[in-house]
């Protein structure tokens, strides 16, 4: 689906007229829903950081903003009973449909972007707080959600104006990491001793500022972070953080890391100009750049990764119906074959992995004077539709999705064993986690 085109004040203005237009012409029942799907799916898709490899820089607040612009002018009555800044709602006990996935909580004012669990009675959710329809730009700030053995709910966190978390790591249950950004321009550390949430000092990333995207941890005393732009990686070890040398040939943006050993990590992500993937390998003390088969380099980035041990790791990504999946195995990468973007992948065995995304699909909504291109070709708004993956030591297959149907993508998961697994996904108007664990309670 191509993207918008134009200045900042043309894209307004074709979002105020369009709107205008279909409001004399009474407008179909579901065009709010579907809006606020495009809306959602364009930052799940894109995200701010790779829409500037699509637009340039200087279109990207002009992006966000039309974005923001017709999914707020047509929620204004819904504002107004929800709340617009701030504050979630986790409501209703989990729906238990006959494919195993059950949704255990809803957060109508919340982008909830990444997930992880200490056990199965412990899990941590990271995102921002949100608007209903303006998912992803953190006009709240920060939101941590915590599942502590019977129900999810909202914790204390740090205000950052402007702040999200993108990603979480929990090496025991008193001691977590969350990583992320305040406007694509200044990375955001967040600590969890046991009791509360703290803001941490970082280190001086490449470029001044970015993002980081991603953590892991091997134990209390060694993590790693990456992100961008750069790229940015950095090291906890000794109770501080330090940078780490990136490759000398290496630009562009992180956006997840693996680490089976503590002597071998994974880094992917992409090229500084979006031309290319990056795969990055950490062994022997020093990061080096590795040759990767992605030869569709339309298909978008690889945005997370995975490693069931030393031997074998998977990396997912893609873009709309563009789907990567590449395999790490004899000391090499290869392509498999997907369908659907990608954004989160987890391994709890060599025979027991799992990548979620969304996909487009459903009828396309006609949007030719909001969404045209330069040649003049009209483009459609398609509501997401929720991809679940399965590989079991053969194939991916495609699993049986969670109860959510078009509007929905999914955009994290984490498993505690070889199948009970928390995903974390986005629908019209709210973020929700959903699982197929049995033995949760959750109301």
């Amino acid at each position: 689906m191509p993207d918008p085109v134009g200045s900042d004040e043309e894209l307004l203005r074709l979002a105020r007229a369009y709107f205008a237009r279909r409001r004399e012409q009474a407008p179909p029942g579901d065009l709010e829903d579907r809006t606020i799907a495009f809306a959602i799916a364009r930052h799940r898709r894109i995200g701010v950081v790779r829409m500037r490899r699509i637009l340039g820089t200087s279109l990207v607040l002009g992006a966000v903003a039309a974005i923001a612009v017709v999914a707020v002018n047509l929620h204004v009555a819904d504002l107004g009973t929800k709340g617009a800044t701030g504050g979630t709602t986790a409501s209703g006990a989990p729906s238990r449909p006959s494919n195993g996935w059950r949704t255990v909580g809803t957060f109508t004012n919340a982008d909830l972007k990444a997930i992880t669990c200490v056990n199965t009675t412990e899990c941590w959710a990271v995102g921002d707080t949100s608007a209903p329809g303006t998912s992803g730009l953190g006009l709240g700030g920060p939101i941590i959600e915590r599942y502590f053995g019977d129900k999810w709910e909202t914790v204390p966190s740090p205000r950052v104006v402007g702040g999200t978390l993108d990603g979480i790591a929990c090496p025991t249950s008193t001691d977590c990491w969350a990583v992320g950004t305040v406007d694509e321009t200044q990375p955001v550390l967040e600590h969890y001793s046991g009791s509360t949430w703290s803001l941490e000092s970082l280190p001086p990333l490449p470029d001044a500022g970015g993002s980081l995207n991603a953590v892991v941890c091997l134990g209390t005393s060694d993590c790693w972070a990456v992100g961008g732009p750069g790229p940015a990686i950095v090291h906890y070890s000794g109770g501080t953080w330090s940078p780490a040398s990136a490759p000398a040939l290496a630009t562009g943006t992180l956006f997840g890391i693996a680490c089976p050993s503590a002597s071998q990590c994974w880094a992917v992500g992409e090229s500084q100009d979006g031309a290319a993937t990056t795969i990055e390998r950490y062994s022997g003390g020093v990061w080096t750049l590795v040759s990767n088969p992605e030869t569709n380099l339309a298909a978008g980035p690889l945005v997370s990764i995975a490693c069931a041990d030393v031997n074998q790791c998977w990396a997912v990504g893609g873009t709309g119906a563009d789907g990567v999946i590449d395999h790490y195995a004899r000391q090499s990468w290869a392509a498999a074959s997907t369908s659907g973007e990608l954004n989160a992948t987890v391994c709890s065995s060599a025979t027991a992995c799992w990548a979620v995304g969304s996909t487009n699909g459903g009828t396309p909504l006609d949007l030719p004077d909001l969404r045209s291109t330069p040649s003049g070709d009209a483009a459609y708004l398609e509501p997401e539709q929720p991809v679940i993956e399965q590989y079991m030591g053969a194939a991916w297959t495609t699993a049986s999705p969670s109860i959510r149907s078009a509007g929905a993508g999914l955009t994290s998961i984490t498993c505690v064993g070889a199948e009970e697994c928390w995903v974390t996904g986005v629908s019209e108007s709210a973020s929700f986690i959903d699982t197929n664990s049995a033995s949760d309670t959750s109301r």
